[in-house]
């Protein structure tokens, strides 16, 4: 029986040959080795797994096929296959720094009572790497959902350690194929405690990404499905946001499905205050890093 690792990193894959061995590389060169990798083959048409076939033979690493059904579905097969008692996910065309895990290990190990954690990164666009949120903190975030609204709350594949009993708890909409994880996250949020530091653990490559672009039908797309009653003011702020990108993505049919939201006054002049807030006195500026001065920095 394959003995069972601390953290469960699970990948979603599909059609990412030309990044996938990277990612993997960024795993296996780790300091901490206490982990297991679960890709699941989200249907690929392009030579992905043949690629990880030939240039990984680790008994950590275990690659699960299925027919394609978008990353909701993959991530979900990932944690019904997983073996441990936390899990990361990350996307194929990501990558973690050095000391990443052994980061993930001392949250962990220093915040025993935590069963969310969220780390910081970079976000690449061709040679410059910028951090992602330039908000110093280390600790419990009492008010997470005003954190999201402000930008100030750094979660994403990559950055993420949750524990799996919450984790199946919480398992991702396979509705939709955009934002899944967004909606996954606030769910979280709503059961959990939110601990978040501001060390980066991994760098996402904005070149190389393609999930962000609208989805032909808005169904697919968490954004044509947000609900406002019943939630917390800041919350609801954070959803009128994605009402207003959704706008910009959907044309008229948001402004139908959307119509009491949008005009609200309320959210209207709040949003319009704490654009201003944050402008004047929150906002930091960016930290912009020569990727290259990462490599010499031996940073990857």
């Amino acid at each position: 029986m394959k003995r069972k690792a601390l953290f469960s990193v699970i990948i979603p894959l599909y059609n990412k040959a030309d990044y996938i061995l990277k990612t993997l590389s960024s795993i296996t060169y780790q300091s901490f080795e206490d982990y297991e990798v679960v890709i699941v083959d989200d249907g690929s048409t392009d030579d992905s797994v043949e690629k990880i076939c030939l240039h990984f033979q680790d008994e950590r690493i275990r690659i699960i096929s299925q027919d394609n059904s978008g990353p909701a579905k993959a991530r979900n097969t990932g944690v019904q296959n997983a073996l441990s008692e936390w899990v990361v996910f990350m996307d194929a065309d990501d990558y973690f720094l050095p000391n990443a895990f052994k980061t993930f290990h001392s949250l962990i190990t220093t915040n025993p009572d935590i069963d969310y954690f969220i780390t910081n990164y970079y976000f690449k666009s061709k040679d410059q790497c910028v951090l992602a949120t330039q908000k110093r903190h280390h600790g419990v975030v009492r008010h997470p959902f005003y954190w999201e609204y402000l930008g100030f709350l750094s979660g994403r594949p990559g950055t993420e350690l949750i524990r799996m009993s919450l984790m199946k708890q919480c398992l991702f909409n396979e509705q939709y194929r955009r934002y899944e994880d967004a909606e996954c996250q606030y769910r979280i949020i709503n059961k959990t405690e939110t601990f978040q530091t501001d060390i980066p653990v991994m760098i996402t490559d904005r070149d190389a990404s393609e999930a962000a672009s609208f989805r032909k039908n808005i169904e697919e797309d968490f954004l044509g499905h947000l609900e406002f009653q019943g939630k917390s003011f800041w919350e609801q702020m954070q959803l009128y946001k994605l009402a207003l990108e959704a706008r910009e993505g959907y044309g008229d049919e948001v402004g139908v499905r959307y119509k009491h939201v949008l005009g609200s006054f309320r959210y209207k002049i709040t949003n319009k205050v704490m654009r201003f807030i944050y402008k004047k006195f929150l906002r930091h500026r960016p930290s912009v890093i020569p990727f290259c001065e990462l490599v010499k920095n031996d940073v990857l």
